[in-house]
């Protein structure tokens, strides 16, 4: 009953049931003002955009619209491990890693991301790509992602691999995830991906969409006004201590689920 359980785009037999009927009745349920964020930016007064805000919105009423829910950590369920799926007419498997990941609210939050960053992201997709795909030849691609939603999201990595390098790919990654979970990142290591943090914020806040994302952002998550003031200076507080700390208790967890979608393979483990 999670609410991250289920897919957003649905599947074929949960989109086809849908009816015109479960649409109106979604929408008369659900679509209200409540928690609703507006955002406007561009070449417009602020004294206008709530003008028009308020002509559009100000007499909309929902009084059944139910609250948001609250998104809590989903309960352990013990499944964790490896899982193949055979996919015919595959000729590549790929590969998806995850375990829990951070809260956006959490306190470690920017520390993770931090983590993920040097594990599978920064440049040609981190120690990840570096080591899979660049040294070792044995992905197609490889990298890490972590979300940070109102309820802790997924921590991933993921790879495409010839199905003969599934299990030397599976354990490269693996080895990746040990180290930063034992010892300490270089001081290169953090500088460059902190000037990466903070070099990247700018370019995102050179279009109108970018600004409004952030502050949509900002709003939702109640970050407060000032945190894009205040961006680079948490950025630059993260020390390595906090990346080990924070690479520990999420990926050293003990909670790694594997699963691999591709052609059968003989003697592949499920």
């Amino acid at each position: 009953s999670h609410p991250y359980h289920y897919s957003a785009s649905g599947d074929e037999e949960s989109v086809a049931a849908i009816t015109p009927d479960d649409l109106r009745r979604f929408h008369a349920e659900r679509f209200g003002p409540r928690d609703m964020i507006l955002v406007i930016v561009g070449a417009v007064a602020a004294a206008e955009a709530v003008e028009l805000a308020s002509a559009a919105f100000g007499d909309w009423r929902q009084d059944g619209q139910p609250a948001v829910r609250q998104v809590d950590r989903p309960a352990e369920s013990g499944d964790t491990g490896r899982h193949a799926v055979v996919v015919p007419g595959k000729t590549q498997s790929d590969i998806s890693m995850g375990c829990f990941g951070p809260a956006r609210l959490a306190d470690d939050y920017l520390s993770a991301q931090l983590a993920n960053s040097i594990l599978g992201e920064f440049g040609m997709m981190g120690r990840i790509g570096k080591s899979v795909r660049e040294e070792k030849g044995l992905a197609y691609y490889a990298y890490s992602r972590l979300g940070g939603g109102h309820g802790p999201e997924p921590w991933t990595i993921s790879a495409g691999v010839n199905p003969e390098n599934v299990d030397l790919a599976i354990a490269s990654v693996q080895e990746e995830i040990e180290r930063l979970t034992i010892e300490p990142v270089s001081d290169e290591d953090l500088a460059d991906n902190q000037s990466y943090f903070t070099g990247r914020m700018p370019l995102r806040l050179e279009s109108n969409e970018g600004i409004a994302s952030d502050i949509h952002g900002m709003e939702s998550f109640g970050l407060g006004l000032d945190y894009l003031a205040n961006y680079e200076a948490a950025v630059y507080r993260i020390g390595k201590e906090d990346l080990l700390a924070a690479a520990r208790r999420y990926l050293g967890a003990g909670d790694m689920v594997i699963a691999v979608a591709g052609p059968a393979r003989d003697g592949a483990a499920k």
